[in-house]
């Protein structure tokens, strides 16, 4: 998990090391090592039909003082159709006001890959 917070953006394809590609749903836990103050949470997201990397159907912010309990900050769907063959990205943003330890970000696989390339934590 630890290219997905390195801060290295991933290019034009998949295979130059920086996207994280996932068969099953994403459910990631970030430990921010202590309380802090976080008011935007973001990840990019590839699409290329022709491989079989999709968009996940949505994107989910949880989160959590303790690392056991989380109460979910937004939910945002993706706003790409899954019949579009270009080489898209989107990118998933929940913005607010929260003092938490743990972040957690969980992504539903409509079908094939899901590639994400980075979550950004302000």
């Amino acid at each position: 998990m630890n290219a997905l917070l390195d801060g290295y953006q991933g290019g034009l394809t998949y295979l130059d090391g920086h996207w994280q590609g996932y068969l099953d749903n994403l459910d990631c836990v970030i430990d921010m090592g202590e309380q802090t103050t976080v008011r935007q949470v973001s990840s990019r997201w590839m699409q290329l039909t022709g491989p079989g990397v999709y968009q996940p159907s949505e994107v989910e912010l949880l989160t959590s003082d303790d690392g056991q309990t989380f109460t979910s900050q937004g939910v945002v769907p993706t706003t790409l159709s899954p019949d579009d063959s270009r080489l898209l990205f989107e990118e998933y943003s929940f913005r607010g006001e929260w003092k938490t330890r743990y972040l957690r970000l969980k992504a539903k696989n409509p079908k094939g890959f899901i590639f994400v390339d980075e979550i950004v934590i302000w």
